[in-house]
């Protein structure tokens, strides 16, 4: 599923893969699709423990599951950040910024 997943990616992980995240852009090495446990995390960044997930309209749906999930990778020492779909369509320098920002801090 991971594998299918990275070759198929939503055009939200593109955008924020290509701007935020790829080539190490953030000065670290982040993963797409990244399973950990039973889940599979959209970008992962091992040296620094952070989970990235980009929550599209099926999410909300799915609220105790993500709950559940962030609980767990919590629990594992993973931080967890959240963006949404319209959070990468609109504001990609916010995110850039808000990534760049809890790096130092992790």
């Amino acid at each position: 599923m991971s594998r299918r997943n990275r070759t198929k990616p939503t055009e939200t992980e593109k955008i924020i893969w290509e701007k935020v995240l790829s080539r190490d852009k953030t000065g670290y090495r982040f993963l797409r699709q990244k399973p950990i446990d039973r889940f599979i995390i959209d970008f992962y960044c091992p040296k620094l423990l952070l989970a990235i997930k980009i929550d599209g309209g099926s999410h909300i749906k799915k609220k105790g599951t993500d709950e559940m999930r962030d609980k767990f990778l919590k629990q594992i020492g993973i931080t967890t950040i959240r963006f949404t779909n319209e959070e990468v369509l609109n504001n990609i320098d916010s995110i850039k910024k808000k990534i760049t920002d809890l790096i130092p801090l992790l």
